[in-house]
């Protein structure tokens, strides 16, 4: 992910006051990763204070899934939360916190993750992450990697991926990947 390159540290944030308008009851917040914050739990607070409705857009940290965060993210009004399952080294705490968001009332189809395809990576680590995603039956968001030089990744055919039976999430980015690694015609 090329986001911590582009955006820097994680720092402190204006609270929701600041740039909130009254008239709306839901909200967009565009961090890059709120529970890694230090004033994430202000954040939670004031919008569980407003009964907000929130779009964690930019997505959620699944590997800071503990408790306290998931005490907020059970009671805050919120259609999807957003994780991401860039590595395959970070399985292990990709299915503790689906697990832990499953057993504490957050349903599958409530879970979205954002899927990064095309970087530099083994072939079957991509299908392996695809795999323990859609065994959850989770929305999968796959997202083209961009280098430095801006370009996609070139279609590849992925070996392995025909047995999965079906991926849920946006379907004009569903459809992209899938034509990119040759499950459907370009």
């Amino acid at each position: 992910c090329i986001v911590p390159v582009k955006e820097g540290q994680i720092k402190p944030w204006s609270r929701i006051y600041e740039f909130w308008d009254r008239r709306h009851r839901k909200i967009v917040l565009l961090d890059n990763n709120l529970l890694a914050a230090p004033n994430w739990r202000q954040t939670m607070e004031d919008l569980l204070a407003e009964e907000l409705e929130v779009d964690f857009n930019q997505g959620l940290d699944i590997r800071l899934l503990n408790e306290e965060n998931l005490n907020y993210l059970k009671r805050v009004k919120a259609k999807e939360l957003r994780f991401a399952f860039d590595h395959i080294g970070n399985e292990k705490a990709v299915r503790e916190g689906i697990e832990l968001l499953l057993a504490n009332g957050l349903g599958s189809r409530k879970l979205s993750f954002y899927f990064l395809y095309g970087f530099p990576v083994i072939q079957q680590e991509c299908v392996e992450r695809l795999k323990i995603l859609a065994s959850y039956n989770v929305e999968v968001y796959p997202m083209a990697y961009k280098g430095p030089d801006g370009k996609e990744p070139r279609r590849r055919i992925l070996k392995g991926i025909e047995d999965i039976p079906l991926l849920h999430g946006p379907r004009g980015n569903i459809d992209k990947f899938l034509r990119l690694v040759g499950r459907l015609p370009p």
